[in-house]
C-alpha cells in the first residue's frame, strides 16, 4: 500500500470539499504496531513526502517522515494512537467541517434527514470537552465512539471520522458534512 499516495489524494479531496483549511486536520492509518499519521503543520491540500510520518504504537517515541526525516506528528497524535489502540479501526480522516461545527454549536446529538445520511451516519453524536484539540481528555473519550464505523464531533473544533480504510473514513467525514448542511440550508428554506 502507498500511503503517500492515498494520504496525499484524500488531503487534497479534503481540502477541495472545504472540509480542512491551511494547516488544520489530519489523517492516518495504523499498520500493525505501528500507524501513520500527517505531520505537525502539514498542508494536507498539497503534501509532500515527507509529511506522513511514521509513529510507533508500542510507546516509542521516535517519529520518522517517509523521507527519513525527523517531523513531529500532528498534535492530535495522542488521540490516534487511542483510538487504534483501543478499537478494531485502521483509519482516521479528521477535519473542521464548517455545517457540522455549526449545528454541534447547539445540538447534543445531530440526526441526519437526508437518505445517504441516515444511510451511512444515522447521527452525528456531539462530545463537549474541555481542552478539545490533542488532549489526553480526547484520546479517553473518543474511542468508545468508534467500535463500529463513525463519526462524532467535538463541539468548537472538529470532526473525527474512523473506518476500516482512509477512503471509508474520509467519505464518512464527508457525509457528515453533507448531510449537516442540508439540515441548515433546509431551515433557510422551511415552509410556514
Amino acid at each position: 500500500m502507498n500511503f503517500h499516495r492515498e494520504f496525499s489524494r484524500y488531503g487534497k479531496m479534503l481540502f477541495q470539499q472545504g472540509l480542512i483549511s491551511a494547516s488544520a486536520g489530519n489523517l492516518s492509518c495504523r499498520k500493525r504496531d505501528k500507524m501513520y499519521i500527517t505531520a505537525s503543520g502539514s498542508f494536507l491540500g498539497e503534501l509532500d513526502y515527507g509529511e506522513v510520518v511514521e509513529v510507533s504504537l508500542s510507546g516509542a517515541r521516535e517519529y520518522l517522515s517517509f523521507a527519513q526525516e525527523l517531523r513531529r506528528p500532528s498534535v492530535e497524535a495522542e488521540v490516534h494512537k487511542s483510538i487504534y489502540l483501543n478499537t478494531p479501526r485502521l483509519a482516521i480522516a479528521h477535519g473542521h467541517a464548517p455545517y457540522a461545527l455549526a449545528l454541534a454549536a447547539s445540538i447534543d446529538n445531530i440526526v441526519f434527514t437526508d437518505a445517504e445520511g441516515q444511510l451511512h451516519l444515522p447521527s452525528l453524536p456531539v462530545l463537549e470537552l474541555k481542552d478539545p484539540i490533542g488532549s489526553s481528555e480526547a484520546a479517553e473519550r473518543l474511542p468508545k465512539y468508534f467500535t463500529s464505523p463513525g463519526a462524532v464531533v467535538i463541539r468548537n473544533h472538529g470532526v473525527f471520522a474512523a473506518a476500516d480504510t482512509l477512503k471509508a473514513a474520509v467519505s464518512l467525514l464527508s457525509t457528515a458534512e453533507f448531510s449537516s448542511k442540508i439540515i441548515c440550508l433546509a431551515k433557510d428554506f422551511k415552509r410556514d
